[in-house]
């Protein structure tokens, strides 16, 4: 699923019909992917912590409720690529990402 990021976004809206996401990659000029990393809540804060509008090229994504949040805004306007997954809910993948990640 194809979306776009413009610069200083921090946050994408889930598309409706989306039942939940897998991984976040933006494009590149060269049309290469560049994934970023998941983090649970509490690495997330704790990353973010204080320089939520800091901008860069973004590294690292979490979902709550129905939006993508990643970390450190855009300084530039990116494609983005979503892996969805219309079976397992976010709680599923979360918690299946959170085992991966420790």
């Amino acid at each position: 699923m194809n979306l776009a990021l413009d610069v200083g976004d921090k946050s994408l809206p889930i598309p409706d019909g989306v039942k939940s996401v897998t991984g976040f990659a933006l494009i590149d000029i060269r049309n290469r992917r560049v994934p970023l990393k998941w983090l649970n809540r509490k690495d997330f804060k704790e990353v973010s912590q204080g320089r939520t509008e800091f901008r860069g090229l973004p590294q690292y994504y979490r979902v709550e409720g129905r939006a993508i949040h990643f970390w450190p805004c855009a300084s530039h306007e990116w494609k983005v690529v979503l892996t969805i997954d219309d079976i397992a809910t976010q709680d599923d993948i979360d918690a299946r990402s959170n085992s991966l990640s420790v």
